[in-house]
């Protein structure tokens, strides 16, 4: 399990922005308050901090994306300079993930890499397949913590705020609203570190704020990518042994 918290993005831009949703929409908390472009095929750009090695972006329509990273300022050459023979400069890296939509409309997206020393930039080219022009909903990068993976048996459902009434005449009234994914599971640190890790600088400190996680390295895919709050409780931990502590976890999606 891997999670991004602090999150340490400090601005976002887009290079075909559309005025109406501006790429800043992607830092809130609001999956729904999409950033939109006006192109089928748009570069969205986050800016964050030293240290940061993984970003993830969430309910996009995007069906494929290259990611770069590259330093936040450039450098000029007067005419006439040169350089010795043997002399090289460094240049972005990158890591590159393609990826599909799945049925359920997922929409996310979860890009590691070696940590950079210095404030930079987050390059996602974004591209819809259909022509359909790209939207963004959350977009986060940290220095990602990481942990066990859940054990087996994780749980997961759908919660319905559609409004359900039964008319006087006993007719049924439906109001269709969101439906999220939430989540149930429990995981096994070790009790001296990650436990102590886990629940004091990170859920003690989040509390109630959704946070982005990829809740299994076992899948491949990202469906389990997810911008995800802490379910009616904070997590709750058990020592079973003096060396290790039993967690469990709920988590909902947010809208």
């Amino acid at each position: 399990m891997k999670v991004l918290y602090p999150d340490q993005v400090n601005a976002a831009s887009m290079d075909f922005p559309n005025a109406s949703f501006p790429a800043l929409n992607v830092l809130d908390e609001h999956p729904k308050r999409v950033a939109k472009g006006t192109q089928s095929t748009i570069i969205l750009s986050l800016s964050v901090e030293s240290g940061v090695n993984t970003a993830m972006l969430t309910n996009t329509n995007a069906t494929s994306a290259t990611v770069t990273t590259r330093n936040g300022s450039s450098v000029a050459w007067e005419s006439g300079v040169s350089w010795e023979t043997g002399v090289s400069w460094s240049t972005a890296s990158s890591v590159s993930a393609d990826y599909q939509l799945s049925a359920s409309g997922v929409g996310s997206l979860w890009a590691e890499y070696t940590a950079i020393n210095n404030v930079h930039i987050i390059d996602f080219e974004l591209t819809n397949s259909d022509g359909d022009n790209i939207y963004v909903g959350i977009g986060r990068a940290a220095a990602r913590k990481n942990f066990k993976d859940p054990k087996y048996g994780i749980r997961e459902g759908l919660e319905d705020y559609s409004i359900k009434k039964k008319l006087s005449n006993g007719a049924q009234y439906y109001r269709k609203r969101d439906r999220v994914r939430r989540f149930g599971f429990e995981i096994l640190l070790t009790r001296d570190s990650d436990f102590y890790t886990f629940m004091l600088t990170v859920a003690q400190q989040v509390g109630p704020e959704p946070i982005a996680w990829r809740l299994s390295t076992n899948n491949t895919d990202f469906e389990w990518v997810v911008f995800c709050a802490f379910n009616d409780r904070l997590p709750e931990g058990t020592h079973d042994s003096p060396s290790y502590s039993n967690v469990s976890i709920e988590l909902i999606e947010v809208v």
